[in-house]
């Protein structure tokens, strides 16, 4: 199988089984808002705005040649990773998360 198809495939996999409704249900739950303008979070409007997302961080992964392109907008985190000849598609919707390591400033300040 071609590459492109393989990864066609991915993204299909994901628009067919990731749980739009309860992601699009949840961020009105809780207000979540990616601009001031749009505050439309219908299944539809999600699906399109994880389509948009997936395809071009698709594109940056394929131009960088990387082994792994994280993007995280929106709520939304995309995954492409290969390991081993072998390209996986992640896609999970984050209320909040936060990252720390010894470079953070004043973390290691004494």
């Amino acid at each position: 199988m071609k590459t492109e198809e393989a990864h066609q495939k991915l993204i299909d996999n994901v628009m067919d089984w990731f749980d739009f409704a309860k992601v699009a249900k949840m961020m009105q739950a809780v207000g979540f808002g990616w601009t001031e303008t749009c505050e439309d979070f219908s299944e539809p409007v999600l699906r399109e705005y994880v389509r948009d997302r997936i395809c071009s961080d698709y594109e940056r992964f394929v131009s960088m040649r990387s082994t792994r392109q994280v993007c995280e907008s929106g709520g939304i985190r995309v995954t492409w990773e290969t390991k081993e000849g072998e390209t996986s598609l992640s896609v999970e919707a984050v209320l909040a998360s936060w990252d720390a390591d010894t470079t953070a400033e004043g973390l290691m300040d004494d």
